[in-house]
């Protein structure tokens, strides 16, 4: 079960990878990120397996809404909006970690550490029953993305 969710800007995560020294116990990580590069390199997972790594989910999506996907596509081909095969695999996943009788620590980092990884931490919370104020108290620069939100939430209402 996930005891813990930690929402980081990607530099910190970049900093455990290069830095940092093992983490006590095994942490799991969801990796976001969009017009930057991938972090989760065959490289950087091999470094983070060394410092607790469990399991990840990497994601490509950048930080827009439906409203506004339009618009940056037509300029930058590249963008890929948020969807529902993205909110599947984060619920499955999600799902597999809750399901473990052992505790859990989730890492969620984006590129600022607050829109969509701050969508994803609170919907995990909500999905786990944890406390709002708890999460936003070890999370205080979250401001989770309306759009993100509203997906992962759609999606899970189908698949319950």
């Amino acid at each position: 079960m996930i005891d813990s969710i930690l929402v980081l800007p990607r530099h910190i995560v970049d900093n455990i990878i290069m830095h940092a020294d093992p983490a006590p116990g095994i942490w799991n990580l969801i990796s976001i990120y969009g017009d930057s590069e991938e972090l989760l390199t065959e490289g950087a997972i091999e470094i983070l397996r060394e410092k607790g790594l469990g399991n990840y989910l990497s994601l490509e999506f950048w930080d827009l809404s439906d409203k506004e996907f339009d618009e940056v596509k037509a300029d930058y081909p590249a963008a890929v909006l948020f969807d529902k095969e993205h909110a599947k695999k984060i619920i499955k996943f999600v799902e597999e970690l809750q399901e473990s009788d052992e505790k859990h620590k989730l890492i969620i980092h984006c590129d600022a550490g607050v829109s969509r990884s701050g969508a994803v931490g609170c919907f995990i919370n909500d999905v786990r029953g944890g406390s709002h104020d708890m999460l936003m108290l070890k999370n205080p620069n979250i401001l989770p993305s309306a759009y993100v939100s509203s997906v992962l939430n759609r999606v899970y209402r189908e698949m319950i």
